[in-house]
């Protein structure tokens, strides 16, 4: 109702306030992805519309409101979909699409969102356990535990993996070429599945590459080998399966092999993200190399464990998803501890330090 109101030479019109009325109609809680305990960390969450509004609370908890006689005037039908964005400083932003169903009984319960932490390093150093502590190169390091087992691999994974994806024994067989080495003759990119070799010789669709050092180097299988130009022997491109995830300069080197004999077989019991660096098994796998499979998505390669250069250190990338790490360095000549370190990790910190002696 308006009124006008007279004061002197103005005339005022006075309109009531417009009175909106939120609802709560979706009600949900946040996990952490290790503990699974409600999150403590401090965390927003928006949605993709702006006739809603998203309320957080401490310990986990929030909830999306609206005027429901605005935003969804017909309760009658299935609401159109709102996607959730949920962030927290060390976890990975997550999404959700909601929605409730016709003649909805409000508020809605979300099923629980659980965040990821961010990947994080794992580094160190392999030393003799003498006065002066000598390095030693060419050590692993090797998850250590009984029945279900979390797997550590020297580069982080390229794809995203379901639970139930296949993690079988693979060994790589070495394949002798002629002289020159390969390397690459010109820089790659992170994604970059084509790559140009000094020399195409002896290369053939179906071998598996190591782009890298042992240490950090990357396997994937070669889809193709260009024919031109036609002196094998010359530069050119061959294109592989798995395109690394990160960069590597002219003339790094390329080693090659022959997919051999298979072996144990297990299953991933915890989805694993592209860049995670940790898969979780139902058993126990300890062997140099796997291949994990996931079809339609093509075969990727990858040895486990951690290697150390020839100054004794040793680095690995992507370790995300539990809580702590029991790890044990092993080196020929050496003896190795019977008992395994055991290293709760420190999502806070960006890099955890796990040094051994041997």
């Amino acid at each position: 109702m308006n009124a006008q109101i007279t004061a002197g030479d103005y005339t005022f019109t006075v309109v009531e306030d417009i009175i909106t009325k939120f609802e709560v109609i979706f009600v949900g809680s946040i996990l952490d992805g290790i503990s699974g305990d409600r999150l403590r960390a401090t965390f927003s969450v928006t949605a993709d519309r702006d006739d809603v509004l998203c309320k957080v609370v401490d310990g986990g908890l929030f909830c999306v409101a609206a005027d429901v006689q605005v935003a969804f005037p017909d309760l009658t039908m299935p609401s159109p979909p709102i996607r959730l964005t949920v962030r927290a400083d060390g976890y990975r932003d997550q999404t959700r699409v909601i929605a409730f169903p016709a003649n909805p009984t409000i508020p809605v319960t979300i099923p629980a969102i659980v965040l990821r932490r961010r990947p994080i390093r794992l580094q160190g150093r392999v030393s003799q356990n003498t006065i002066a502590h000598p390095p030693i190169a060419g050590a692993r390091i090797m998850t250590d535990a009984a029945g279900p087992q979390v797997i550590l691999f020297r580069a982080p994974v390229r794809s995203d993996y379901p639970i139930g994806a296949t993690v079988r024994a693979r060994t790589l067989d070495p394949v002798a070429l002629a002289a020159p080495a390969r390397t690459l003759a010109a820089p790659s990119s992170s994604g970059q599945s084509t790559l140009v070799v000094n020399s195409r010789q002896g290369l053939v669709s179906g071998q598996v590459i190591r782009l890298g050092p042992p240490q950090f180097g990357q396997f994937s299988r070669v889809q193709s080998v260009s024919p031109t130009p036609a002196n094998m022997a010359l530069p050119g491109e061959i294109t592989v399966e798995v395109a690394p995830n990160r960069s590597f300069g002219t003339d790094t080197p390329i080693e090659v092999f022959t997919p051999g004999a298979s072996g144990t077989t297990r299953y991933l019991t915890r989805a694993a993200d592209t860049g995670d660096g940790v898969l979780q098994l139902d058993g126990p796998l300890a062997i140099e190399t796997v291949e994990i499979e996931d079809a339609p998505q093509p075969l990727e390669y990858q040895a486990l464990g951690a290697l150390t250069d020839a100054d004794g250190y040793y680095s690995s990338d992507g370790i995300v998803g539990v809580a702590a790490l029991d790890l044990k360095a092993s080196a020929t000549g050496f003896v190795t501890p019977a008992t395994a370190v055991s290293h709760v990790l420190d999502y806070n910190q960006t890099t955890n330090v796990v040094d051994f002696r041997l």
